[in-house]
């Protein structure tokens, strides 16, 4: 910083030269050619100068992305002995977990919902009680980052493209595309199987770096400054082993509050936003509005109610990897009316989860009676 300083003083002192010798020859008559002569000089003379002014970002300390390869997690050297915690036992919860403990990070996560079923249990057959997600190329990339794919991938569906009818279509009036032009295949599996196999892989490969702990509120979040630096400490309440319920810690919970600290806190609690909300309550007095923290929240305009279903294809149709001119075993089914949307994909477990949206205002579909009636009144609605 001193060359720096030390250098524009010498510019601008050049600069003021070159003005007093200007306006001393003009005012005392010199011509304008031994004007410019002058002038050629005092440039040449400020030529290293400017050089020397170029050259100094590259004497400044440089920043991250000016040199070098990219950092990332796996990169950067790990910690001496630090710990983290993660608010959120999702999927994205649980792969944030891993990617610490590949850094060193002694990480514990915490979940207000009771743990879900082993990977290879029999609950994962009832095919319409769990939602079924899609994880895509940049997903797939993303476990096989943290080494989980493997795990995931024998437990998922393949999906190789879709097949759409329109309001009003017929039944053979759907519109089929095969996906052959991506670099990846669609993988299916449902939500919570694929928390349960991240579950697994933490444990088979950082057991000794990464606690769980289920069925564990988070209700307050405050930082504190010590000798160390400043920590987050969160406030935890045990739900029991029924979980939390949608509504926080249920009235028959154990509810002895304990709290956890740490230097470093990720959130990844969901639409709950514990973590979010406390960060922009704690960022409100910030001096400058601009610098602050906030949570943007949109109007949903399109408010759905759904209802996962079981979807079968005909006793004759092809099953996963097969192909047929008619119905086929790998591909993401979906009609469609003003009110109603209905989406089917193929379950890992066999035959096709359906998730059925409608409009909250839909009164006639929300009271059907029973099955037989929903039945009559969806093949006459949705005859595809």
């Amino acid at each position: 910083m001193c060359g720096w300083r030390s250098t524009r003083h010498q510019f601008w002192t050049l600069i003021t030269f070159g003005r007093f010798y200007t306006h001393f020859m003009l005012r005392n008559g010199f011509s304008p050619l031994i004007l410019l002569y002058g002038l050629r000089k005092l440039l040449f003379a400020m030529f290293p100068l400017l050089l020397g002014l170029l050259a100094l970002p590259l004497q400044r300390p440089l920043s991250p992305r000016s040199v070098g390869p990219r950092l990332s997690a796996s990169s950067m050297a790990p910690p001496v002995s630090e710990n983290a915690l993660v608010i959120g036992a999702g999927p994205a919860g649980i792969a944030s977990a891993i990617m610490l403990a590949q850094r060193g990070y002694q990480v514990e996560v915490l979940d207000r919902l009771e743990a879900p079923a082993a990977v290879d249990s029999a609950t994962w057959s009832d095919t319409a009680r769990f939602y079924l997600i899609g994880l895509g190329g940049r997903g797939q990339l993303a476990l096989q980052k943290i080494g989980a794919w493997a795990s995931v991938d024998k437990y998922c569906s393949t999906v190789v493209g879709r097949k759409d009818w329109s309001p009003g279509a017929a039944v053979d009036a759907g519109v089929e595309r095969v996906f052959s032009d991506r670099p990846y295949l669609t993988k299916v599996i449902q939500r919570d199987r694929l928390v349960s196999c991240l579950l697994q892989h933490a444990k088979e490969a950082y057991g000794d770096s990464i606690t769980v702990r289920h069925s564990v509120d988070v209700n307050a979040l405050h930082w504190e400054t010590g000798e160390s630096g400043e920590r987050a400490v969160i406030t935890c309440v045990p739900c029991g082993e029924e979980g939390c319920g949608e509504e926080g810690v249920s009235s028959t919970a154990q509810t002895t509050p304990f709290q956890l600290s740490a230097p470093l806190l990720v959130g990844a609690d969901g639409v709950s936003r514990t973590v979010g909300e406390a960060v922009a309550a704690a960022d409100a007095d910030r001096f400058f509005p601009w610098r602050r923290f906030r949570i943007r929240r949109y109007e949903d305009t399109s408010v759905r109610v759904y209802k996962t279903v079981p979807f079968e294809l005909p006793e004759d149709s092809p099953k996963q990897g097969e192909s047929s001119t008619g119905w086929r075993g790998d591909i993401n089914y979906s009609a469609r009316t003003k009110t109603i949307n209905f989406d089917a994909l193929p379950s890992p477990s066999g035959g096709y989860c359906g998730v059925l949206l409608i409009k909250p205002e839909d009164a006639i579909t929300q009271s059907i009676p029973d099955v037989p009636a929903a039945r009559e009144y969806f093949d006459e609605l949705l005859p595809q």
